[in-house]
């Protein structure tokens, strides 16, 4: 049986077995995209997060809406954040449990090429975000530079086997 500890607009807590962890209300699954251009770059994004209190360099990403697949999610979340159409059909690199001992949320990580750029981005509601371009071979001396780098970073550059 699963007690729900406290529920607030995106998230909430709950209990199963003895062990606490978060829900995300809207969807169980997110996607995220190691996404090139043609020209070798990398597309990057960096953003305030709160949990943190940092800007946070980090690949394209967010939720899977409901009825939607995460193929399509990571086209859809690459274009509104960054501005970037597909190319093609997203390649999936792993699907895994984001923290596993924290949240029930699977992330589904995709390769996406670039196709032409259709807007400048910057993401939905505010989320106030900034596109990197950065040079694949230059990616190691920006993450060393950062503010703060998703873990979702140098995961995605050792599967994408950069």
């Amino acid at each position: 049986m699963t007690e729900v500890l406290f529920s607030g607009e995106h998230l909430r807590l709950v209990r199963r077995h003895g062990w606490e962890y978060a829900e995300h209300l809207e969807s169980s699954e997110s996607v995220a995209a190691f996404a090139t251009t043609p020209s070798g770059e990398l597309v990057l994004i960096e953003q305030w997060r709160e949990p943190p209190a940092r800007r946070v360099l980090e690949l394209p990403a967010g939720i899977v809406d409901r009825g939607e697949a995460p193929e399509e999610a990571v086209v859809r979340e690459l274009l509104e954040e960054t501005g970037f159409s597909a190319a093609g059909p997203p390649e999936l690199l792993l699907s895994s449990p984001i923290l596993a001992g924290l949240t029930s949320s699977v992330m589904h990580l995709f390769r996406v090429a670039c196709g032409p750029r259709l807007a400048a981005g910057g993401g939905l509601d505010g989320e106030q975000i900034t596109v990197r371009l950065v040079p694949l071979g230059e990616v190691p001396a920006v993450m060393a530079a950062a503010e703060a780098v998703d873990w979702h970073l140098p995961a995605a550059l050792h599967l994408a086997g950069t």
